[in-house]
């Protein structure tokens, strides 16, 4: 059985420094599990025990459930170790995050720092936060340092569907009762990156700092060092039960149906060329060729058809 990092907090009278050094706003399905699994284990952090807290946009009925079934296992009513990995629960983490008020000085509390270790809130849902929220967190936070990791926006919104709807799948719907639930879900908000970057780049100036899952792919150890340059820790890849190489939370296979891909690939096309611009690098380039060659043999398709 793995051993992990005890995540029992002290009390914080006992803290050198609390609240989060960064905060990762996402994108959701673009490696955030990778990242948080990482720099959980890394020797120098000392992260929250769950990954994705959505402090400024949670729904507590989801955080209650686990407290009370955690519960049950204080109890020994259910093992512990079957729920939840770590050594020991931090049962007072759970009851600051649940049954405080949500303000600045408690969300502060959420990430003590002992021996000068780092901290930080690894919540995608953030990417979308009112403005109102954004400019909250640069004024209590002016210091904090933004990750954002970018996929393919395409790819990320049937990804995002897949993980959401895995039953609903298993009922071979078609494309257009799919297509309702991308839109009513938000998959195609959470894909329109300029957009998020311009909000957020406009309250932490010089601040976020974006990479991509190609790169991740590629090659994960030069990625996760860059982080860990950025976040002013050691650039160390050997630490115990590091996932550095290893996928971690697999999401379902399903394929993308050519007319879902269709409507994505319309969809998205302009954000595409936005990215584009504003990066123009490697990655995006490939994203929009692809894109556009998509939609070329969507549509010469279609003249064909409608020509004969």
């Amino acid at each position: 059985m793995i051993e992990f990092k005890n995540m029992e907090l002290i009390s914080l009278e006992e803290q050198v420094n609390y609240g989060p050094d960064f905060i990762c706003i996402g994108a959701q399905k673009s490696c955030t599990s990778w990242l948080h699994w990482n720099l959980v284990f890394h020797p120098e952090t000392s992260m929250p025990p769950e990954k994705e807290i959505n402090y400024f946009c949670c729904e507590p009925p989801q955080w209650q459930e686990r407290y009370n079934r955690l519960m049950k296992a204080r109890k020994n009513e259910i093992p512990i170790t079957e729920i939840f990995p770590f050594e020991s629960f931090p049962f007072t983490w759970y009851e600051d995050f649940l049954f405080t008020p949500h303000t600045a000085e408690n969300y502060f509390k959420l990430f003590p720092k002992p021996q000068g270790k780092i901290s930080g809130d690894l919540s995608p849902s953030y990417c979308l936060l009112q403005t109102q929220y954004i400019e909250a967190l640069s004024k209590e936070l002016p210091n904090v340092k933004i990750i954002y990791l970018l996929r393919n926006p395409v790819d990320r919104a049937w990804s995002q569907f897949k993980m959401m709807n895995q039953d609903f799948l298993l009922t071979h719907p078609d494309a257009s009762e799919i297509i309702h639930f991308i839109e009513n879900e938000g998959c195609l908000d959470y894909s329109k990156y300029t957009s998020i970057l311009n909000t957020w780049e406009a309250y932490f100036p010089g601040r976020v700092k974006v990479w991509f899952y190609d790169q991740i792919c590629k090659n994960p150890e030069k990625v996760f060092m860059e982080i860990c340059k950025y976040l002013n820790i050691s650039k160390n890849i050997d630490f115990e039960h590091n996932k550095i190489k290893d996928k971690v939370f697999k999401g379902p296979s399903n394929p993308m149906p050519i007319g879902i891909r269709r409507y994505l690939n319309t969809q998205l096309h302009d954000e595409l060329i936005s990215l584009h611009k504003h990066f123009k690098n490697v990655y995006t380039k490939c994203w929009l060729n692809e894109n556009t060659s998509k939609l070329l043999e969507i549509y010469s398709w279609l003249y064909y058809k409608i020509k004969n």
